[in-house]
């Protein structure tokens, strides 16, 4: 981040303040259509917003990342693999195998959002009943885990607007390829339902980069990799996509996290960041309880009905 400058946040109050200002902001982006404002929320608003794919994880007591070769081996394994169990989806549709990849926990380079600032308000303190609980059981007093809390709110129409160039004086959407989670049978031709104008994105293939193939056809002679995420509107292949009113962005070749790529770009007017102080916790969870928002809403199954009996019984 430039300068390392700490990035813009607002506090809020509670939580008419957040839905007050929420309000405030949408109706300053009037987005209308297939535009709405996009928000997720974490438990730690220090937690920087990127794909699991690009996050570490240790092995061993020492840190590591995923590189391109076990994303592309993971995700082909999984869709091997799985493409026996029941209700699979078809083996070309490359957009559905990602989707369910990301639900069922696997790393990708999607990022979870949703449309609605109640849904991301709940991420904010679903895991809170577990943290809290073990810190009671630690007999020596140790840093609190329980943290202030963060949402972000988004413009998906300002992302969208990076992908698109100046093309024989003409603004359009280049179509391009990402990296190789499945390798070269993998751009976003598979995308059918995006935000680009021209229906489903396609790209040509070669020796790992991706080229342009435009609509009509440009002249093919430089790579374009894509840098910036792209907004994705997701097929509803799980109830759980549906009720939680999900959509996703899809990480190109910049690794960057959200804030820092909103940051560089100067657009921090389209990629709000709301705290919440730890204290207001109890609070969230009494409005979300009276307002019907709860793991069984969330999590239309068993599981989350369960979670949600084990909350309501908890003393």
């Amino acid at each position: 981040m430039k300068n390392k400058k700490k990035y813009p946040e607002i506090k809020v109050d509670s939580v008419q303040d957040y839905i007050n200002k929420v309000d405030e902001i949408a109706k300053k982006w009037d987005l209308k259509g297939v535009f709405s404002p996009w928000f997720r929320g974490q438990s730690d608003y220090n937690q920087k917003l990127t794909p699991s794919i690009f996050r570490s994880y240790t092995n061993r007591g020492r840190k590591k990342y995923y590189s391109h070769a076990d994303e592309f081996w993971m995700a082909t394994m999984f869709r091997n693999r799985a493409s026996g169990l029941e209700n699979s989806p078809e083996y070309g549709r490359i957009d559905k195998w990602l989707f369910l990849m990301q639900h069922h926990g696997l790393p990708t380079r999607l990022l979870d959002w949703t449309e609605s600032s109640f849904c991301a308000l709940f991420f904010t303190i679903r895991n809170y009943y577990k943290k809290k609980k073990k810190k009671k059981k630690k007999k020596k007093k140790k840093k609190n885990k329980i943290k202030d809390i963060g949402i972000w709110m988004m413009n998906p129409s300002t992302l969208l607007e990076l992908h698109y160039y100046e093309v024989d004086g003409k603004k359009v959407m280049l179509e391009k390829g990402f990296h190789s989670t499945f390798g070269n049978d993998v751009g976003l031709a598979n995308f059918r339902y995006t935000f680009n104008q021209n229906g489903a994105l396609t790209y040509i293939g070669k020796s790992g980069s991706f080229y342009v193939l435009a609509d009509p056809p440009t002249p093919i002679g430089t790579p374009y990799l894509t840098e910036y995420p792209l907004p994705i509107q997701p097929v509803y292949i799980h109830k759980r996509i549906s009720t939680q009113k999900s959509v996703f962005t899809i990480h190109g070749n910049l690794k960057d996290d959200f804030e820092k790529i909103f940051w560089d770009l100067g657009k921090q007017n389209s990629f709000i960041k709301f705290i919440f102080s730890k204290d207001k916790i109890p609070e969230i969870i009494n409005f979300l309880n009276i307002a019907g928002i709860s793991d069984f809403t969330v999590f239309p199954d068993y599981n989350g009905l369960a979670e949600e009996l084990k909350k309501r019984f908890q003393k």
